[in-house]
């Protein structure tokens, strides 16, 4: 038989059988839930108990560490016109409240399973105005749902679980969050860029079409002067690229 049985996860913690010895790891309110007894003590709010065979073995006190790269890069999206930045996760409330304040967040979602953080993600987006962006920005944790939920996803750290590329549109391959702000910036001027070199074309073709439907330019003037316009925007693509790759690297 093997030795570790009937697990099971729960949003407070976990349920499982070791060599037939029943464990329960979890929140104070999953024990409670189980009826489990707690001693009285001063716990934090963000301490594991845990229970082995209805006796109360210990606890441990647990607490996130918010790398100062984290809080950099927050401020740094709100100061670049990013209206605004929300968190999305399955950790407890009280740790996810404790991270969210300390990165200035004032709307998080905690205690999310993977597939509820899908949903948490495509409900903020129905709230947009119609012609806004929303971009998830995960880890190899992550679940699938919410980076195919988002308009667009920035995994970070990726590959670190060696499960293969993710459905998101950006991988950086570290762990630093530092490039996600130059890279909604290079979106966004790629996407300026795009627009106007679109409206440009049209408007030279449009006043091309004009010249030769009324015989003022030739057609063999119209398909040279064409061919200039078009060699022209792929010529402000591919500087657009090589100005910002000095930038990334």
């Amino acid at each position: 038989d093997a030795l570790v049985q009937n697990f099971r996860e729960t949003p407070g913690g976990v349920l499982v059988t070791v060599d037939g010895i029943p464990i329960v790891l979890g929140t104070r309110s999953l024990l409670r839930q189980a009826g489990l007894a707690i001693p009285d003590g001063n716990y934090s709010a963000t301490a594991v108990h845990m229970c082995v065979s209805g006796i109360y073995a210990g606890h441990i006190d647990l607490s996130e560490t918010v790398s100062r790269d984290a809080v950099e890069t927050v401020h740094e999206l709100s100061r670049c016109g990013v209206e605004r930045v929300a968190m999305v996760t399955g950790d407890g409330r009280e740790p996810s409240r404790l991270v969210a304040s300390e990165l200035a967040i004032d709307e998080y979602y905690a205690e999310c399973p993977p597939a509820e953080q899908g949903k948490k993600i495509t409900d903020m987006k129905a709230r947009l105005a119609p012609n806004s962006t929303l971009v998830f920005v995960g880890c190899p944790d992550s679940p699938d749902e919410a980076f195919r939920a988002a308009d667009a996803g920035i995994e970070i750290d990726a590959l670190a679980l060696g499960n293969g590329l993710r459905p998101a549109d950006v991988f950086v391959l570290g762990e630093s969050t530092a490039p996600v702000v130059p890279t909604i910036a290079a979106a966004r001027a790629a996407k300026r860029c795009a627009s106007i070199s679109a409206l440009a074309a049209a408007g030279a073709k449009a006043l091309l079409i004009i010249l030769a439907a009324v015989g003022v330019a030739p057609l063999w003037f119209t398909l040279v002067v064409d061919a200039c316009v078009s060699n022209g925007l792929v010529v402000s693509a591919l500087s657009l690229a090589a100005e910002k790759k000095p930038k990334e690297e």
